[in-house]
């Protein structure tokens, strides 16, 4: 077992030199194998690449008054590039800060690793984004990599693990299998010189054009897939949508499509995911902060590039992606410019979710899918960290057969990989693997659980098995489409109505409770609604809505729903999320002035906002809210119950916090980071307010479950 950085036979040098594989070359730990000295580094440099000291400016180099002259930051390439080498260790080839010149005459850099022989020419797995291609995973996230070690300790296995970094894949686990590897990181940050703007459309500009760059390199093949976690799949995403020359298919594991909805204003509130994000991960890394950031123990340079620019420098050389998103509220061209349209995807993919993302990815990931007009995609669902499935044999399997096929042309056993994998959550935290044919599920009974405001009960499950809806197959969307006509059976005490709002006929639901209403503070802790001990276990897997009649005290509101589940003893049953140890079952949110509806975008099952005006409430005047709540899975034994936590400010779990819950920085009581309690957006005179909750008769508020009934 060892480290990242740092081989597994390593004990000391002399160690290493005795047990290295045949024909693999040995430095120091942390240390380039011909970089004893600078001389000796010079003197052993492949033909053709040159060698500069660690974390040495460039400005400091022999170019002199050429390299004086240049503006502040940039770069030049000559014939000789000061920063580009070439290498061989732990059996690839591995080139260091190749620099890829944009259309305007930046450079980006990129690191390459190869199989040996310099004949071979492989597809590539390409990954570019902000988070330094030469910083490990044991130095920037320790928390993370310990944690995956501890529940994946296979991870270990089969690999050094010296040059595992975060989100992206593992270069030892695809060089053997013919692949080359190549890192690119964004403009701005490591190695990459320029204004750092994370998500802007000129990260989109750049991806494609160092895609091109890897298919027509000669050591390539000319097919390239890109692949990673989080902001590697949203700009996979984005070129997905470009097609630029070698693309040929990618993966986006947990990957949001809309900058907008899926990660920075959930329900038109401001997520203050982006502010924590850029303080820990993003300007930690921006190319020029040179000898203060972390040392690549590859080369024993900065991770953040061959400059010492100054703070102030460094200030005018990024944009802030919250303060950006604070001052603009509504969607609108800026937001569309920087987030991928699923109708124009144009490449093979697959589609990665977590059941516990909730606030950042899992959206995009299934709006990919369900609304990309190709027929070439597939969607895999899965549980735990964020990050640790991708880099164990459960998601490398996945992820080589996917690739081996679109990239390679093997003609493996893809095409018999179920469109739709989903791992069902039961609440004893197992995750069952099930084959499904569509998204959401064809068999799906949507079922409407009627609030009671003078009980808090939530009415609705039916106490035997609930008829399967007819909903007609799109088979072009891959998906279920609206429902046409009334479900041929009915739910035990149910009868269909009309969903006037939405034009087409609803689920089956319960009979209405009698009219009632209760009040709660918007920054207090709201109200829960609880559904009886169930009688017979259940199955709930899909999308969820709510449709809630609310009135404020002033001109709006933020409403902020919780599916919770109440295991027969009454405690909630929390899950390990993508980032929350203590994620709860589902989650959505809405702001009452962004409540109009775009009717040909909404589904019974998915209410879909354009977030394009305002429109403010009259005090004390009623209106209907049809929310959006992500995808959940979860199978509850008899005993165990459902609740609806309905309130004006985030969720925060109540029950007792682990260690890592305590500890970790994304770890908010249940929220993984993604808080909403910006002044600027949330003003207490506006939403320091109270709001009156109305259920029954005309004024009916339900909760929409997706339970799914045993197959025939």
């Amino acid at each position: 077992m060892s480290a990242p950085g740092r081989p597994k036979h390593e004990s000391s040098l002399g160690e290493a030199v005795a047990q290295r594989p045949e024909g693999s070359s040995v430095s120091a730990p942390g240390r380039p194998k011909h970089e004893s000295s600078l001389g000796e580094a010079v003197a052993q440099r492949p033909e053709g690449s040159s060698v500069s000291a660690p974390g040495r400016p460039k400005h400091e180099s022999s170019l002199g008054e050429a390299v004086a002259q240049r503006p502040e930051g940039s770069s030049v390439i000559g014939e000789a590039d000061l920063h580009e080498r070439s290498e061989v260790r732990d059996g690839m080839r591995i080139t260091w800060n190749a620099p890829i010149r944009m259309t305007d005459g930046a450079v980006l850099r990129a690191d390459v690793y190869r199989p040996l022989d310099e004949d071979q020419r492989c597809p590539v797995i390409l990954s570019h984004g902000v988070y330094a291609k030469g910083l490990t995973y044991d130095q920037g996230y320790p928390m993370q990599w310990q944690k995956m070690i501890a529940d994946h300790p296979e991870i270990l296995e089969g690999s050094t693990n010296r040059y595992q970094a975060w989100e992206v894949t593992d270069p030892e686990r695809w060089v053997p299998h013919g692949y080359a590897v190549v890192r690119v990181d964004s403009r701005g940050a490591g190695w990459s010189e320029g204004l750092l703007d994370p998500m802007s459309p000129q990260e989109t500009e750049d991806i494609c054009e160092t895609i091109a760059w890897a298919a027509r390199q000669p050591w390539s093949t000319g097919a390239v897939g890109v692949l990673g976690i989080s902001y590697y799949a949203v700009m996979g995403w984005r070129a997905a949508t470009r097609r630029p020359p070698g693309l040929k298919a990618i993966i986006a594991w947990e990957g949001f499509m809309d900058l907008y909805r899926d990660s920075s204003r959930h329900g038109g509130i401001l997520s203050e995911f982006a502010k924590r994000w850029a303080e820990i991960q993003a300007v930690t890394v921006q190319y020029g902060l040179g000898s203060r950031a972390k040392t690549n123990p590859h080369t024993g340079e900065s991770i953040a590039g061959p400059v010492d620019l100054s703070d102030e420098e460094l200030a005018r050389n990024r944009r802030d992606l919250y303060l950006q998103s604070v001052e603009r509220a509504l969607d609108g061209e800026w937001w569309r410019a920087r987030s991928a349209d699923p109708a124009e995807v144009a490449v093979p993919f697959l589609s990665c979710a977590n059941w516990g993302g909730m606030g950042i990815h899992p959206r995009g990931n299934f709006s990919g899918f369900t609304g990309a007009p190709i027929a070439d995609k597939w969607l895999e669902v899965h549980g735990d960290t964020h990050w640790s499935l991708f880099s164990a044999p459960y998601g490398l399997q996945l992820q080589k057969r996917f690739f081996d096929h679109f990239l390679k042309g093997l003609d493996n056993d893809w095409r018999e990989q179920p469109r739709v994998l989903l791992n069902v959550r039961h609440a004893d935290g197992r995750f069952e693997p099930r084959a499904e044919g569509e998204w959401p599920l064809a068999r799906t009974c949507w079922t409407d659980y009627y609030l009671d405001a003078a009980s808090g009960a939530l009415d609705g499950l039916p106490s035997g098995r609930c008829a399967t809806a007819s909903p007609r197959e799109d088979s072009h969307l891959g998906r279920p489409g609206a429902l046409d006509g009334l479900p041929s059976g009915r739910c035990a005490t149910s009868s269909p109505r009309e969903d006037s709002r939405l034009g087409r006929p609803g689920a089956l639901v319960p009979e209405r409770p009698a009219p009632a209403h209760a009040t709660y503070r918007g920054l207090g802790d709201g109200l829960v609604f609880r559904t009886a001990p169930l009688a017979e276990a259940i199955e709930i897997t899909g999308p969820v809505a709510a449709r809630l009649y609310i009135a404020s005290d002033t001109v709006d509101a933020d409403l902020f729903l919780t599916v919770q589940v109440f295991d027969p003893q009454g405690r909630e049953l929390t899950f390990q999320g993508a980032l929350d140890p203590n994620t709860p079952i589902a989650m959505g949110w809405l702001r009452a002035s962004h409540r109009r509806l775009d009717p040909e975008r909404s589904q019974p099952w998915q209410p879909y906002h354009p977030h394009d005006r305002e429109e403010p409430l009259t005090p004390g005047e009623i209106v209907m809210l049809d929310i959006e709540i992500l995808p959940t899975c979860v199978v509850l034994p008899a005993g165990w119950s459902v609740g609806l936590s309905v309130r004006g400010c985030d969720y925060e779990y109540q029950g007792e916090i682990a260690d890592f819950g305590q500890q970790f920085y994304y770890a908010t009581r249940g929220t993984g980071g993604m808080t909403h309690g910006e002044p600027a957006d949330r003003p207490a005179a506006v939403f320091d307010n109270t709001i009156t909750l109305y259920t029954g008769g005309d004024t009916a508020s339900y909760l929409r479950l997706p339970v799914i009934p045993p197959r025939a």
